[in-house]
C-alpha cells in the first residue's frame, strides 16, 4: 500500500508539473504575438516566430533577413507599423499633474508638422525629422534630412505649415513668406511657388529649380532685374 501510495503521490506530482509548464508556455507564446500583422519592409504577412522588441512592444517580421534589417535600424521601420503606439514617458505616482502634462506635451511634438517633404514633394518619414524654431519639420529621408540641416533657410519656406516667430524688434522686417517679384529674373517667365532663394534678407522667385541654381552660383549677375528688390542703405556718418 505504501509503494502505491508513493507511485500516485508521483504521478500527481509529474501530472502538475506538466500543467504548470504547459501554462507558463501558453502565456509566454501569447506575450510573444505581434502586434502587427504585415512585414514593415517587405509587406508581406508576419511570421509570428520572427519578432522583435521594440519598446516593450512585439514587432512582427517575415523571416530572419528583415528580422536582422530590423534590428540594426529599428527608427528606420518603426514608422511603417501602425499599430506601434510611441510610449510616453512614465510618471512617478508622485509626480504632480504638471510634469505629466509636460511628458505628453513632448510625445506630441515629436510629431512633424506638415505632410510633404520641403526638397522632394514626397511624403514625409515620421521617422525622419529635424527640429527647427521649436518646430519638428518632417523630411523622406536621411539624404533630405542632411540637405535641411545644412541650410534650413533654403528650404524652410517650402513648409507651408511653418510658423515663424514673431520677433520683438523696432525695425521693420521684410516677409520671408512670399517672394517679392512676380516674374523669374532669368527667363522673364512666371514664377513658381517653392522656387526661391534667400538674397539680402529678401525672397526672390524664380520660374524654376534650374534658375535658382544660376542666381545663387552668382545672385549680383542677375539681381538687377528684379524691380522690387530693395538695396539696403549704407550707413552714413
Amino acid at each position: 500500500m505504501k509503494k502505491f501510495a508513493t507511485v500516485s503521490m508521483l504521478g500527481a506530482a509529474v501530472m502538475l508539473s506538466l500543467a504548470l509548464g504547459v501554462a507558463a508556455v501558453e502565456k509566454a507564446s501569447f506575450a510573444a504575438d505581434p502586434i502587427n500583422k504585415v512585414c514593415p519592409i517587405t509587406g508581406k504577412d508576419v511570421n509570428p516566430t520572427k519578432t522583435v522588441e521594440y519598446e516593450k512592444q512585439v514587432i512582427g517580421l517575415c523571416c530572419d533577413d528583415c528580422k536582422g534589417k530590423f534590428e540594426a535600424d529599428p527608427k528606420k521601420y518603426i514608422g511603417k507599423v501602425k499599430e506601434f503606439k510611441k510610449g510616453k514617458k512614465s510618471s512617478s505616482p508622485a509626480a504632480c499633474c504638471c510634469e505629466n502634462e509636460a511628458a505628453q506635451e513632448i510625445a506630441v511634438a515629436a510629431d512633424p508638422i506638415n505632410k510633404v517633404c520641403p526638397i522632394t514633394g514626397k511624403d514625409v518619414n515620421p521617422t525622419k525629422t529635424v527640429e527647427y524654431e521649436k518646430q519638428v519639420i518632417g523630411l523622406c529621408c536621411d539624404d533630405c534630412k542632411g540637405k535641411f540641416e545644412a541650410d534650413p533657410k533654403k528650404y524652410i519656406g517650402k513648409v507651408k505649415e511653418f510658423k515663424k516667430s514673431k520677433k520683438s524688434s523696432s525695425v521693420e522686417e521684410i516677409s520671408f513668406d512670399d517672394p517679392i517679384n512676380k516674374k523669374c529674373p532669368i527667363t522673364g517667365k512666371d514664377i513658381v511657388s517653392g522656387r526661391t532663394s534667400e538674397y539680402e534678407k529678401q525672397l526672390i522667385g524664380f520660374c524654376c529649380q534650374d534658375c535658382v541654381g544660376k542666381f545663387e552660383a552668382d545672385p549680383k549677375k542677375f539681381i538687377g532685374k528684379v524691380k522690387e528688390f530693395k538695396k539696403k542703405k549704407s550707413s552714413v556718418q
